[in-house]
């Protein structure tokens, strides 16, 4: 099957390449030959000073905004144990555990895990020591959270 297909072009703006459409023609094999030059332009940036230290200043600001935005989970956290909401709790430990392992925040990543394992192991309806366990792991999470916004 003939099909038209869009010819990445490896300029830069902003380090992204700026695709260019090109009237070619190709065939099933022409959306390989569009993937392979993209892999090629990723890796000429990545062998580039410039593109290597373009990634270090995206990582500390991706960090650094992730950063500011555990202060917003903590606050989550602490409204979700006063208003007894513990499947939004179990919502947030569990986006946590997964971003914060991404990020290199192990600690808040293991105080995740321990909410969950602590919500799932409790019976449903939650009894008084129940309550008490899943509120003391929260808290634990809730104050790695804020640790790590002052750091």
């Amino acid at each position: 099957m003939v099909m038209e297909i869009l010819d990445w072009q490896c300029s830069q703006t902003d380090g992204f390449p700026v695709p260019e459409h090109r009237s070619s023609f190709s065939d099933e094999s022409g959306r390989a030959s569009d993937l392979n030059a993209w892999a090629s332009f990723r890796a000429a940036e990545a062998s580039s000073p410039a593109g290597s230290a373009r990634r270090v200043d995206d990582r500390r600001m991706l960090r650094m905004q992730f950063r500011q935005d555990l202060l917003d989970y903590a606050q989550q956290i602490e409204a979700a144990i006063t208003e007894e909401r513990f499947d939004d709790l179990g919502r947030l430990a569990h986006r946590l555990k997964g971003s914060c392992s991404m990020y290199g925040y192990r600690s808040i990543s293991r105080a995740a895990l321990d909410v969950e394992q602590v919500l799932c192991h409790a019976k449903v309806p939650f009894g008084l020591k129940d309550r008490l366990k899943i509120v003391e792991t929260a808290h634990k999470l809730s104050a790695c959270c804020l640790k790590s916004t002052v750091e």
